[in-house]
């Protein structure tokens, strides 16, 4: 929320780079791109193509309206030129039931959320949004291997404070955490996870809050967009353009306000 929510709202009653003072970045949980396995594909390649060879848009789930996972495979379709139909969850329980069973048969989510899913042998992930494969997922691709370059998306955790925090109790919370975070038991269950990064040293910490909002306008207007193309090419073929959130400039009634 941080970084999107300043994309997202008109009215919010702070600036996250304005009224913050970054401390320390915990951790990074890349989005994982994941398909049930009724879903035609070995690759993301060969599902962009599967896409767009249907008569309706693909379902894909995500936990709720404006979350990175929301955005992750928004940004995903409008570069890929596909058109997928946004199921969003209140609740991860839902999402990995529907998604196990095929009901929703698309997501984009952190590992953490989608692990029971690939456990159950009935889903499968076509591809990571990081820099680098996870150790996780040695075997998964990054979206940029896959041929889709620049969709790195993920869900980060930091430690902020308000913006006249002292320098020194800042150096000095920095310091503690990155200890903490050198931990090897903590790193392995960060690892396990689906934790993306290295030891979060001093000079990170402000690159952890802010190296993410110049890019989330572009990805809500990429989602706006893409929107719109589904509007209008539904209009064409004289039929509903599905249970799509992102028709018009709605992306999210509650948060944009108006937003144009």
């Amino acid at each position: 929320p941080i970084a999107i929510n300043k994309a997202l709202m008109t009215n919010l009653p702070y600036d996250p780079e304005r009224d913050l003072a970054p401390i320390a970045k915990v951790a990074e949980l890349p989005n994982v791109f994941i398909a049930h396995n009724r879903v035609p594909g070995k690759n993301v390649k060969e599902f962009v193509e599967f896409a767009k060879m249907q008569p309706a848009p693909l379902v894909y789930s995500s936990i709720g309206n404006g979350s990175s996972s929301h955005l992750a495979a928004a940004h995903f379709a409008a570069t890929a030129g596909i058109e997928l139909t946004h199921a969003p969850y209140k609740g991860m329980s839902q999402l990995v039931s529907d998604l196990i069973s095929g009901e929703v048969p698309l997501t984009f989510t952190v590992f953490s959320n989608a692990n029971a899913a690939l456990q159950s042998g009935q889903v499968r992930a076509l591809a990571v949004a990081a820099p680098a494969r996870l150790p996780v997922l040695k075997d998964v691709p990054t979206l940029t291997e896959a041929g889709f370059p620049g969709l790195e998306t993920s869900a980060w955790f930091a430690v902020l404070g308000p913006k006249d925090t002292p320098q020194p109790v800042i150096d000095f919370l920095n310091r503690a955490i990155a200890a903490a975070l050198d931990d090897p038991a903590l790193r392995a269950k960060l690892d396990e996870l689906g934790h993306f990064g290295g030891r979060h040293v001093l000079e990170q910490r402000v690159a952890g809050q802010h190296r993410d909002l110049p890019g989330q306008p572009y990805l809500v207007h990429a989602h706006r967009e893409h929107g719109r193309c589904l509007v209008r090419r539904a209009q064409q073929r004289g039929t509903e353009p599905g249970v799509i959130d992102h028709a018009g400039d709605d992306l999210s009634p509650p948060l944009v306000d108006g937003v144009q």
